[in-house]
């Protein structure tokens, strides 16, 4: 995910992911979008405007003045009487004031789960109840009667003749995670390789950390449940949900709803048993906003971690076991071979669809110009809703001033979302960001050997974004020996996840007065990042690495022998890609 630089608590004052100086145009100078309001400013003209093959209006589109400073709620009350809407009698009784969030009901705003329904069904009830109020079903809580009525996101309850029954969603119990076999990828490695392993999974922070967090903690401040948080959660959900069923509308909405409020549910497990690995928990909680620091997870993903932060093993990789299959390598990034990420089929164009389209393919010309990657646009006409009933990239609208870009790692079914706010600066960059999420690249401050680059500035950070920071398991991830880069266009900026606006998070241990300024920049792929795609899909089958700790062994100088100069025979045979030691491919359009 591309977020907003400072801190990602909903908007406000924050960076655009780019660094504070970060104003120029993006690759190729695109023109910034009408309210654009550059990471800074509160977003007070968000764009109406959906995704391809509908007038979809974003969640909270109108009069969205982007969270941040202030965003507590307050603002206008329902005293009840009147119409009877705003109270539980009807007629002219007392009403439940209403509480605003950004103009919003804060209940659908931010929903909680205490009637059992998950977050998105209960906007999902809100919408239905605020449009049918005498259904005998609809509490008057479920009725919006002060600030903005938000519409669906693209897909159920949409339009004219639909959703005029009151959704019988389940109340969702939580579910175990599907059981996995753990493998230990140390097994046969000679001694001197194991001597050279990258860090594995997370451990217990250091106590001066663990203090430095503590302190800005005071009280309960650091386990509260945030309205932004919530506000994400439900959100993101809904889309997830809407998608969903476009793509499988034969699958009930209830069976769609509960696969998606699982995921969710895992996501925020996954993040509260690495909370209780480094050692915070008794003072703070993750933020349960439905991303992994600052990423969609699949459920398959957040289970697979959950079994390998579980196991006794330093070293593991976790495989479900009713699907017991190896999967492709990968570059800088998740494993493939030994993850439940999925990777594109090499040689075949992936398709995409988009709205913004000159920001989208100025991104895509920076990717296929350097790399052998290739894209096909598609086209949906002008009435239809459903993206293509194919594996493909589809671009969506999503105004909001708290992140620029959302995407999955790897191959997401049925199709690979990717949100774009097209309200930062920089736009066609943080679109080529999220597109390399989707090719399967994670952030570059999260690899596994990120502490000989750069320091975390622990005493800075909002103790409920910790993940935000944790680095990537070395199991499951893979440089490919490419250097670590302060200016990859996959890095954060030195401000993100700050406790408050301004502070610095990380620094570049080498000229940190040039270097810190480059970290999160959208200007365009680095020759890392290129390389890193290359990697992962220009490369003969023939050229790929046996283990997943090749990036970390060529990046610590092991492909060649230190003697002679020569190539180290062991690392020829099991780390060809990592050293250099293959001819990178191209395949015609």
């Amino acid at each position: 995910m591309d977020g907003k630089g400072n801190e990602d608590k909903g908007g406000g004052k924050n960076d655009n992911g780019g660094g504070e100086e970060n104003n120029e145009g993006g690759i190729g100078n695109n023109e910034v979008v009408k309210g654009d309001n550059g990471g800074g400013e509160e977003n007070k003209g968000v764009v109406e405007e959906g995704i391809e093959g509908g007038e979809v209006e974003i969640e909270g589109g109108k009069g969205n003045k982007g969270g941040g400073n202030g965003n507590k709620g307050g603002g206008k009350e329902d005293k009840g009487g009147g119409n009877g809407n705003g109270n539980k009698g009807g007629g002219n009784g007392k009403g439940k004031q209403k509480k605003l969030i950004n103009g919003i009901d804060a209940d659908y705003y931010a929903p909680d789960d205490a009637d059992g329904y998950s977050p998105a069904a209960k906007r999902r009830i809100m919408r239905y109840c605020t449009e049918y109020q005498n259904d005998p079903e609809c509490k008057p809580e479920w009725i919006i009667t002060e600030g903005e009525i938000p519409e669906a996101p693209y897909g159920p309850g949409k339009g004219k003749g639909k959703g005029k029954k009151f959704p019988k969603f389940k109340k969702h119990a939580k579910k175990p995670p599907k059981k996995h076999k753990i493998k230990d990828p140390t097994e046969g490695l000679p001694n001197k390789y194991k001597k050279k392993l990258p860090p594995g999974k997370v451990k217990k922070m250091k106590k001066e950390h663990i203090d430095a967090l503590r302190k800005n903690c005071p009280g309960n401040s650091c386990k509260e449940d945030k309205d932004e948080h919530r506000h994400s959660r439900a959100t993101l959900a809904d889309y997830d949900v809407a998608l969903l069923k476009l793509a499988y509308p034969d699958k009930s909405l209830e069976e769609i709803d509960e696969y998606v409020e699982t995921k969710m549910q895992r996501v925020y497990e996954l993040k509260e048993i690495i909370y209780e690995k480094l050692g915070v928990h008794d003072f703070s909680k993750p933020a349960d906003n439905g991303l992994y620091g600052h990423n969609l997870l699949t459920l398959e993903q957040a289970e697979a971690y959950i079994a390998q932060l579980n196991s006794s093993l330093e070293y593991s990789y976790a495989i479900p076991d009713e699907n017991n299959k190896r999967r492709k390598r990968a570059g800088n990034l998740l494993y493939f071979k030994t993850s439940p990420t999925r990777k594109w089929p090499i040689g075949t164009p992936i398709p995409y669809d988009t709205r913004q389209r000159n920001y989208i393919r100025t991104c895509i010309n920076e990717i296929t110009s350097k790399t052998c990657v290739r894209f096909t646009e598609t086209n949906l006409d002008a009435t239809s809703e459903r993206p293509p009933n194919i594996s493909s990239i589809y671009f969506v609208r999503y105004p909001t001033t708290a992140y620029c870009g959302l995407s999955y790692i790897g191959v997401y079914t049925p199709s690979n979302p990717i949100y774009l706010s097209f309200l930062c600066n920089d736009m066609a960059g943080v679109a080529c960001h999220e597109v390399m999420h989707a090719l399967g690249v994670e952030h570059e401050h999260i690899r596994p050997d990120r502490d000989d680059s750069i320091t975390v500035l622990w005493d800075n950070i909002d103790a409920q974004f910790l993940d935000y920071y944790v680095p990537a398991d070395g199991s499951t991830y893979s440089s490919y020996g490419i250097p670590y880069k302060c200016d990859s266009i996959m890095h954060y900026s030195y401000k993100i996840g700050a406790r408050d606006y301004g502070l610095h998070t990380m620094t570049c241990k080498v000229d940190p007065d040039i270097n810190d300024p480059l970290m999160g920049q959208r200007k365009g792929l680095t020759q890392a990042d290129v390389d890193a795609i290359n990697k992962l899909y220009c490369y003969p089958e023939e050229c790929t690495d046996n283990s997943n700790f090749c990036g970390a062994w060529a990046t610590q100088g092991l492909c060649y022998c230190p003697s002679s100069g020569k190539p180290n025979c062991y690392m020829v045979q099991n780390c060809p890609n990592s050293c250099n030691f293959c001819t990178c491919t191209q395949y015609e359009d």
